[in-house]
């Protein structure tokens, strides 16, 4: 296992693998929720050595969201407003906040 690992990255990249894992630790030690066959096994040690442990986008732009002061709560409710009525004012108050 590399020296570094992003746990929530490593954990999505076994899953899409169609591998049953259910936790991955910051020390790289990876939980399933039963024993690999020798196929699963392979594909777990290839995701793994493909694994690269920077940040994924999703985690960036929820960094910026939190440097910023904007709450997911906040984010969610524009996104809500944009769709269910139109309303894009709340998003554009983001992306202003976002690009200060």
């Amino acid at each position: 296992m590399a020296e570094s690992i992003n746990p929530a990255k490593l954990h999505h990249e076994l899953k899409a693998a169609c591998l049953p894992v259910v936790g991955v630790s910051s020390s790289g030690r990876v939980d399933y929720d039963r024993s690999l066959t020798v196929a699963e096994k392979e594909s777990a040690r290839l995701v793994m050595e493909a694994h690269d442990p920077s940040p994924s986008d999703a985690q960036v732009f929820i960094e910026q969201l939190a440097k910023a002061g904007i709450s997911r709560d906040e984010v969610l409710y524009a996104l809500w407003e944009s769709v269910n009525d139109g309303d894009n004012q709340k998003i554009k108050g983001i992306l202003i906040n976002l690009n200060k």
